[in-house]
């Protein structure tokens, strides 16, 4: 699976919402083994596993689209984190995926809501390839 994104207008540091919200899933993840290395600071979130490492940053729209290349349960963690960034920054965020192809979604977006909807109690839902917040 892939994901596109970028960040239209904000820059800066996150939150510490944000990077309270995005440890909890970060270290759960972790403790079943999937990723490993975390680093979260108001610059910066990074995290590894046996696919790579994946960072994240607040940045301006000049800069490209960074691409996410994600597989089995360390998908999920991908998706998560752009959830949690999405919830947060809304407008801000501009992402897409190979997974909305055809106006469809896959299933690792709708178990990636039904987590973080549970974990963080949010309201999250998709319909026709859009999240609503």
């Amino acid at each position: 699976m892939k994901i596109f994104y970028r960040f239209e207008k904000r820059k800066g540091i996150f939150s510490d919402e944000v990077l309270s919200n995005i440890q909890l899933v970060l270290n759960s993840f972790r403790r079943k083994g999937v990723i490993r290395d975390i680093v979260t600071d108001k610059s910066k979130i990074k995290f590894s596993s046996n696919n790579g490492f994946e960072d994240f940053y607040l940045t301006p729209s000049n800069t490209k689209r960074k691409e996410l290349q994600c597989n089995g349960d360390y998908s999920i963690v991908c998706c998560l984190i752009i959830l949690i960034l999405k919830k947060h920054y809304m407008d801000d965020l501009k992402f897409t995926s190979d997974c909305f192809l055809n106006g469809e979604t896959e299933d690792v977006w709708f178990r990636s809501i039904k987590y973080i909807n549970k974990m963080l109690k949010t309201r999250i839902r998709i319909k026709n390839t859009q999240f609503i917040f």
